[in-house]
């Protein structure tokens, strides 16, 4: 087998096989002959074999590559003792050479100059399969001696007894060999040819000569003989080799004048042939008999049963220190791992870790910083086993040292990319989440490189991926990414679990996955503490995979902060307002009470809403019923509105839309001040007479001027800041804020503002005309609404309630209120989600309801 040795260079003396039809040089750890040298280029140069010989070939390389110190610039034939320089890195070419499987560094019997060839003949009349040719000089000195039964018996023993003492094949080879000559003292070669691999070429991995050649050429014999016992499976003898019918004119049995051979395959117990003992003499007088046959065939049997213990016994022995080796490695890869969690006072840790082999390539650490922060380090090397766990070790001190000499996290993650990049790992990559978190402020600062989004918990549980936003490529893959940061402040009961895919993809036996959605629900559940949710999580994904074996490697790490008892002085305060005039109401109203005692301090409860209260020292309000209970609270509240939390207890609900079901999940978030405030716009509406008295209401929803009895078409005109719109023929106009259209401009085909928005919808109900249409406008302008000729009937209503009768001479005057109406929205509440839950959008008739959520 051809190999290339290295005889100056990082390892000098290091052999490298040549099995494929390309073997590539180069600085890439894929390349068949890895040299981890900056000049090499990652693809250097390339040895291929083609029919038999092996060519040279430079694959584009920077630093060019050199064969016998000329530059190669096309594929050129490499021939015994060649060298090859690639950069500094100096190779000498061996057309063969032992294969390791074989016992490593063979021992060879003959000239230590020189190694025995197993040739094709190139004479085309040898027949079928008859293509080797022997270069070997025969010796001058006539042998006539013949060795006793009783001789060969003893060598027999010999050998039974000395091959029985070897444990590896190298031991084998010189004993064996040895043995033959006194067992056929008129031999004058003996080899032993093995085939190393079922796919791999025969080798002559051992010979002897019993004299040294006159000439210094290699010892070489013909593939036509070995092939034929080896196919065969017989043991050959021939008396004349040179006119043996079997092997026609085989150049080398012709050239060399081979006048006896014995050529005895060795099979193993499988009844498959490992190799071929040949032993052949070039003395006339001194032939090989039948009995030497018999000889060589019981030589060949004990042979095959000591080489086949010898390998499988290597292969035993191979594979212990494999054990051992990776035993050792899973110790030193769990030693890089962090002994003991930060010293964090408030915060609590968790973490898991299971390779699918021995090593593997997740990977996850504590780093306490300097200035009393620590980080939290998640990643998952492309790839598993030794050489992803490599690649973690060594990121693993670039990340710890970048940490301790950089503050700014985004900038952290930029160095580790471009020291990883210039090292030349390839196409290997690693996806991570970095997370630096100061315990004093609780201020979290995390970078996603290409990692799936952790999951945060509230202490409600809340469950929300973060990050996702941020998200950037995975470490390796472009040098000079940016990367970008995000900060969140860490609430009481605040956890964040951070996995790689073994969770997620974790599969059972039927190869369902795991799942994200299992696991945030999971992550999502109760837990006393961040232990207890880890071990939650474990126990969950153990019980689903059911003892199956995984393919790919574990990694969890949770951390985040102790729930918080807050005293009562540390509570928000809050006013609790409900309507008390509706019994089952009331009921479920007070039912509440107790569940918003725990994270409000109740300043009072307001069950009349036709009494003007006063909410002195109450931060929020939060309201007990629907979206009429909303309204009335934000015009009770005048110009001292409140924040208001909408729980809602009744049927539709856009603004109250926290439902009680979801309170011990919103109502941790909200006293944690973990939530939003969003501001709707409030009007005040005027209704002004002939003579300028005017009548004034302040209201949420909407205006609407309706035709009354007798029902006849109104003729409406509108007004913007003084300017004439329109007017309508219709039987009435409602002017609505975002938040009243969903109401009553809905049922009349206006469209839905989203409910933040600082603007009107001025809407005619059942126009006369299909061009009267709803416009939309901002909420910075003046709107009057003129009815020449009302009805009997004609009336004004604000959010629902009478103002009074329009009359001839009657303008409606709807401004915004310096007053704004704030509702608290929390983490999970979400105004689309409500729209399709509580109108159905989207939703066919077989399609399961939408729990709604928040």
């Amino acid at each position: 087998m051809a190999f290339l040795k290295i005889v100056t260079g990082i390892s000098p003396g290091k052999t490298f096989d040549l099995l494929s039809d390309e073997s590539v040089i180069g600085r890439s750890s894929d390349c068949e002959i890895a040299i981890d040298v900056a000049a090499v280029s990652r693809r250097h140069a390339s040895v291929l074999r083609e029919r038999g010989q092996f060519l040279l070939k430079d694959l584009g390389s920077r630093n060019g590559t050199q064969l016998n110190g000329q530059a190669v610039v096309a594929p050129t034939p490499l021939r015994e003792g060649d060298q090859v320089t690639v950069c500094d890195q100096e190779f000498v070419f061996h057309a063969n050479a032992p294969n390791s499987l074989l016992g490593g560094d063979t021992t060879y019997l003959g000239d230590e100059s020189s190694l025995a060839q197993l040739v094709n003949d190139p004479d085309e009349n040898a027949g079928a399969n008859v293509m080797a040719t022997l270069d070997l000089g025969p010796g001058s000195k006539s042998w006539s001696m013949s060795a006793k039964p009783e001789v060969k018996l003893a060598a027999l023993v010999e050998i039974s007894n000395s091959l029985g003492k070897a444990f590896s094949v190298e031991e084998i080879l010189p004993k064996l060999l040895e043995s033959l000559f006194k067992i056929f003292v008129q031999a004058d070669r003996a080899f032993v040819v093995m085939r190393p691999a079922p796919d791999a070429p025969l080798v002559p991995v051992s010979w002897r000569c019993r004299r040294k050649a006159d000439n210094e050429e290699a010892p070489r014999l013909s593939r036509t003989i070995v092939e034929n016992a080896m196919n065969s499976k017989q043991a050959i003898l021939s008396a004349d080799a040179a006119s043996d019918e079997r092997f026609g004119m085989a150049q080398s049995i012709a050239e060399f004048e081979i006048r006896s051979m014995l050529c005895a395959p060795m099979i193993d117990s499988d009844g498959n042939s490992l190799g071929v003992i040949q032993v052949d003499t070039t003395n006339q007088r001194s032939r090989f008999m039948d009995e030497d046959l018999e000889v060589l065939a019981g030589v060949a049997s004990q042979a095959a049963v000591a080489m086949d213990n010898a390998i499988m016994h290597e292969q035993v022995v191979a594979q212990r220190a494999l054990q051992r080796d990776l035993e050792l490695a899973a110790r030193m890869q769990r030693a890089l791992l962090p002994s003991r969690a930060p010293e964090a006072e408030g915060y609590d840790f968790f973490s898991y870790y299971e390779s699918a082999r021995q090593v593997g390539g997740d990977y996850y650490d504590y780093i306490q910083l300097p200035d009393g922060r620590f980080a939290v380090i998640v990643g998952d090397v492309a790839g598993k086993g030794v050489s992803a766990a490599i690649l973690m070790a060594r990121l693993s001190s670039d990340v710890r040292f970048t940490l301790a000499s950089e503050p700014d996290l985004a900038k952290v993650v930029m160095r580790v990319n471009k020291l990883f990049a210039q090292q030349g790992w390839d196409d290997k990559f690693v996806t991570m989440i970095f997370a630096v978190v100061d315990p004093r402020t609780h201020e979290m600062t995390m970078v996603n490189a290409g990692h799936m989004a952790p999951l945060l918990r509230s202490a409600g549980g809340m469950i929300e991926e973060i990050s996702e936003e941020i998200s950037g490529l995975p470490i390796g893959v472009y040098e000079d990414y940016e990367y970008e940061s995000l900060t969140r402040t860490l609430a009481a009961g605040d956890v964040l679990t951070v996995f790689t895919d073994g969770f997620s993809e974790a599969m059972n036996s039927d190869r369902d996955l795991y799942g994200l959605e299992r696991l945030a629900k999971v992550a999502a559940a109760d837990a006393a503490n961040v232990s207890e949710l880890g071990q939650h999580i474990l126990e969950d994904v153990r019980s689903f995979v059911d003892g199956f074996a995984q393919s790919d490697d574990m990694c969890l790490a949770c951390f985040g902060r102790n729930p918080a008892n807050p005293s009562p002085a540390e509570l928000p305060t809050a006013v609790v307002v409900f309507d008390g005039g509706r019994p089952h109401l009331r009921e479920r109203a007070e039912a509440l009470l107790p569940e918003l005692q725990r994270y409000f301090a109740i300043t009072s409860v307001q069950d009349d809403l036709d009494e003007v209260f006063h909410p002195e020292g109450a931060q929020f309000a939060v309201t007990l019923g629907g979206d009429g209970t909303i309204l009335r609270t934000a015009k009770l509240m005048a110009d001292q509105q409140l924040p208001v939390v909408g729980v809602n207890l009744g049927n539709l609900g856009f603004l109250a839309a926290l439902q009680p079901e979801h309170l011990d999940a919103a109502l941790p978030e909200l006293a944690a001040g973990r939530h939003t405030l969003i501001d709707h716009l409030m009007f005040e509406c005027e209704l002004v007479d002939g003579q300028g008295s005017s009548t004034s209401r302040l209201g949420l929803n909407e205006v609407a001027v309706l035709a009354g009895p007798p029902f006849s078409m109104l003729e409406a005109e509108l007004y913007v800041d003084g300017d004439l719109v329109a007017t309508y023929n219709c039987d009435g106009l409602i002017i609505s804020t975002p938040v009243g259209s969903t109401a009553h401009n809905l049922a009349a085909g206006g469209p839905i503002l989203r409910k933040d928005l600082q603007a009107f919808v001025i809407a005619p109900i059942s126009p006369h005309t299909l061009t009267n249409r709803p416009v939309v406008d901002s909420a910075d302008h003046v709107y009057e609404v003129v009815v020449p000729k009302p009805n009997d009937g004609t009336a004004l209503l604000v959010d629902g309630q009478v103002v009074g009768p329009l009359t001839p001479g009657h303008r409606v005057r709807v401004k915004r209120s310096p007053s704004v109406f704030q509702l608290v929205e929390v983490s999970g509440q979400s105004y689309y989600k409500t729209l399709r839950h509580k109108l159905g959008w989207g939703r066919r008739p077989r399609d399961p309801q939408d729990d709604g959520g928040c």
